[in-house]
């Protein structure tokens, strides 16, 4: 072999290495700009979800309330039909009384004689 031709496989070689480098060094590059960008839209979105928590919080608490609101009406409801309720119904619907009953009303006889 040539002197001449050892060189230029040394050439070769370097080059050869200096090729992977710079591929190395772009991939390191590119996935530090992804990395970044990622973690930038991360940041970004932590706001959002927070404010959703906390809509989805006041929702579960409007839910709730309402299912207890639901849960006193029904219950209101089935007494108005149950037959062994209807008088007692009708009496705190309306000022009427039943027959065989006496409205009283209690005064303090104490306050007003004096």
């Amino acid at each position: 072999m040539s002197i001449q031709h050892q060189q230029h496989k040394k050439q070769a070689k370097r080059r050869s290495h200096s090729a992977v480098a710079v591929e190395t060094l772009v991939k390191i590059v590119t996935n530090g700009v992804l990395s970044t960008v990622a973690l930038a839209a991360l940041v970004n979105l932590f706001p959002y979800y927070w404010s959703q928590q906390a809509q989805l919080q006041s929702v579960q608490t409007e839910v709730k309330q309402a299912e207890a609101q639901v849960k006193q009406l029904r219950s209101n409801l089935s007494r108005s039909f149950d037959p062994a309720q209807a008088q007692n119904v009708m009496s705190e619907q309306s000022a009427m009384l039943a027959p065989n009953q006496r409205r009283v009303i209690l005064t303090n006889q104490g306050e007003s004689g004096q």
